[in-house]
């Protein structure tokens, strides 16, 4: 009898102390994971928290500014005018608004194609604002001296400068034979804002000119014939009186109203 008690007693105190050690060994379980399960834990950690990246002395953003515009980019060809005649072996002014700063030249282009014709000038210097031309060549490059004559027709003029803008246009206009210029009888100089002569007689058939030889544009405004014309400094303008019928008639300068022409047509 007393055996079995013994065995019972033992293994009563084994159970518990198995028991004891079970509850020791379970909580360090549970915060002891295996690698596999913290791996799985930290990543759904991860996928839930938002990436926080912390960035120090960040690099301010650049932006982007237009470049300052060169004073070629507000250049205008003021002569020739829209529909002005130069006249082939006579000396014609080309003009624009202000000096460029650059360096360039000037060529000439075919109004009709669109293609280069040749080179007026292949040299304008920063500070030039008007070159005279002979309208009687131009040469075959910029850089090829060797020239070539022009005919009649109509054309652009075109200045190029050394720096990367677009290249300054002028109006269209004309190049014509002296042949093909009516004759003129008389002629009345626009000089001082005043017009001398002031008054001409005419037969009918006769042509008049009218000069501009002021620094200054005039708009010339007529009564009773033809329409209104702007005269650049070195222009002109012809009245051609075949179509008038016999009377008179009024030319006068816009700005200046005391700058008048009074014809009288027979």
């Amino acid at each position: 009898m007393k055996k079995p008690i013994i065995y019972l007693g033992v293994g009563g105190v084994i159970i518990i102390v198995l028991l004891i050690l079970l509850l020791a060994i379970k909580p360090e379980n549970e915060t002891n994971q295996t690698p596999g399960e913290n791996s799985t834990s930290t990543t759904a950690q991860q996928e839930e928290q938002p990436e926080l990246t912390e960035t120090k002395n960040p690099t301010p953003s650049k932006t982007t500014t237009n470049p300052p515009k060169t004073q070629a980019q507000s250049i205008a060809i003021t002569i020739p005018v829209t529909g002005a005649q130069f006249i082939t072996n006579t000396n014609n002014l080309i003009k624009w608004s202000k000096e460029p700063g650059i360096t360039g030249g000037i060529y000439l282009v075919d109004a009709a194609t669109g293609s280069t014709v040749g080179w007026i000038t292949p040299t304008i210097t920063a500070h030039q604002t008007s070159y005279t031309w002979d309208t009687r060549d131009v040469a075959l490059s910029r850089t090829n001296s060797s020239r070539k004559n022009i005919s009649a027709g109509r054309y652009i003029i075109k200045i190029k400068l050394d720096k990367p803008v677009a290249d300054i246009q002028s109006a269209e206009f004309s190049i014509v034979y002296p042949s093909q210029v009516p004759t003129i009888k008389y002629e009345a100089t626009l000089q001082n804002q005043t017009l001398s002569p002031k008054t001409l007689i005419v037969n009918k058939g006769e042509v008049v000119a009218i000069k501009n030889m002021d620094s200054v544009s005039h708009k010339i405004i007529p009564s009773g014939f033809g329409s209104i014309t702007t005269l650049a400094p070195g222009g002109f303008m012809n009245i051609e009186t075949a179509n008038m019928t016999a009377g008179v008639y009024e030319y006068h300068s816009e700005s200046y109203p005391t700058a008048k022409l009074t014809l009288t047509v027979k």
